[in-house]
């Protein structure tokens, strides 16, 4: 009986200035396309359409390039390709997914995931942070991990501006508490579950300034020595 395959790695990746070829740009290739945009991506599409109601679909999508043609294996080539996204027919799919392997580029097929090496799993960003909230079914319902996600960030809505006030405070901490493992114990209590209902009840304002008073009585004691022996604070 042959193995099934190993859970797949979720990763955040940076693709920011990274060329990025998308093969067919129907509809779940332009929402491949502006996702891999709005990341920083230098996106390329082929397509061979060109009728104005298609140009129409494509506004809003900033394209580095787009070949007016059908996929032909010389355009794996035009460029280093960070990655490519195959969402063109099944026949034409397979055929580039096996051309872009075989030249060491990682691709993510619309028709055949399980031939992927890399998905886009569907995507919230939460509040006002950098944090996003991803979930992925390796391909097997994508409008389904679409809805559960949204559900998902409607369910932590309440804590979604605490990550980035939680972020606030950990740099804070870093200049404010000496000693590593006292650190790290208090940077964990702002995940702690007294601390998420504090947040739920009281607002992230509040609880936000209760620890920084919080660091504000830390700051006395711990007292960096300089190299004559003289006291200094860490910066306020």
């Amino acid at each position: 009986m042959p193995q099934p395959a190993p859970p797949r790695l979720t990763i955040a990746l940076n693709v920011a200035g990274r060329p990025v070829l998308v093969v067919g740009l129907g509809p779940v290739g332009r929402r491949k396309a502006a996702s891999l945009a709005e990341a920083g991506a230098l996106v390329s599409g082929i397509d061979p359409r060109d009728d104005p109601a298609f140009v129409a679909e494509l506004a809003g999508i900033p394209l580095a390039r787009r070949w007016i043609e059908p996929y032909r294996a010389e355009r794996l080539d035009a460029e280093a390709w960070a990655l490519v996204a195959l969402c063109a027919p099944e026949e034409v799919n397979r055929i580039a997914a096996a051309e872009a392997q075989n030249r060491g580029l990682w691709v993510a097929t619309a028709s055949e995931p399980e031939r992927s090496d890399w998905i886009l799993p569907a995507r919230q960003r939460l509040g006002n942070s950098r944090a996003t909230l991803a979930l992925s079914t390796e391909g097997a319902g994508p409008a389904l991990a679409a809805a559960l996600v949204r559900r998902a960030a409607e369910a932590i809505q309440p804590w979604n501006d605490w990550i980035a006030a939680a972020g606030r405070l950990r740099a804070e901490a870093r200049a404010t508490i000496a000693d590593p493992a006292q650190r790290r114990a208090w940077v964990a209590s702002l995940a702690s579950e007294p601390r998420l209902e504090q947040v739920r009840n009281q607002g992230v304002s509040v609880v936000e300034a209760q620890a920084r008073e919080e660091l504000r009585r830390l700051r006395g004691p711990l007292l960096n020595r300089d190299p004559l022996g003289e006291s200094a604070s860490f910066p306020p």
